[in-house]
């Protein structure tokens, strides 16, 4: 059965990504603790698989010391598209930080264009909006049906999020999608982020 990030609740048509190249969340729909990642990588496009390549490699090894299974948790990224940034070159071009300060950019080139146009009557161009806002409707749906599941399954304190990245961090504890916070400031630590109503 092919993902449908749409029916997932995910803001495609809304979106600057269009719900191109998705790699769909995986694991087991009984987990416990879900990994959020922030967004694809060059290896997970490729084999349309979650934590695979290098970064795959370091969850397994940190995994087998913890004790755990891949089988035994939920993995999704707060992007399920890669952001690519048109204007860049090299690995620059496919960085979240770099993607997001075109996306600002852009929208401040909309705005003065807009503004121009606007003393000529002509009907303003939308922004781009963020992909954040756009998947973090998705995310917070699949968080909450897993937490819902967990708590039933005898979890006190329901579904156990891991954040890999700022801006999963971000989108986890915030009200703003896209906000990024300081992951190592936060490293350790126990947040109970707001939950999906």
């Amino acid at each position: 059965m092919t993902y449908d990030p749409r029916a997932a609740g995910c803001l495609c048509d809304h979106c600057p990504l269009n719900g191109q190249q998705v790699v769909a969340p995986e694991g087991n729909w009984e987990a416990k603790m879900a990994l959020v990642h922030e967004s694809p990588g060059a290896d997970a496009l490729k084999f349309e698989k979650q934590w695979i390549g290098p970064a795959g490699a370091k969850l397994n090894e940190l995994l087998f010391k913890a004790g755990l299974s891949r089988n035994q948790l939920w993995m999704t990224s707060a992007l399920l598209c890669r952001p690519e940034v048109p204007d860049k070159d090299g690995r620059r071009r496919y960085d979240l930080k770099e993607y997001m300060a075109w996306l600002r950019r852009e929208n401040v080139k909309i705005k003065r264009h807009n503004k121009a146009n606007a003393k000529m009557g002509i009907a303003p161009t939308p922004e781009l909006n963020s992909p954040f806002d756009c998947c973090a409707p998705r995310l917070k749906a699949e968080l909450a049906y897993l937490d819902e599941k967990a708590k039933a399954a005898g979890a006190p304190n329901g579904l156990v999020v891991v954040p890999t990245g700022p801006y999963s961090l971000g989108m986890l504890s915030s009200d703003k999608p896209g906000a990024t916070l300081g992951i190592l400031k936060y490293r350790g630590s126990i947040m109970f982020p707001p939950r999906p109503s």
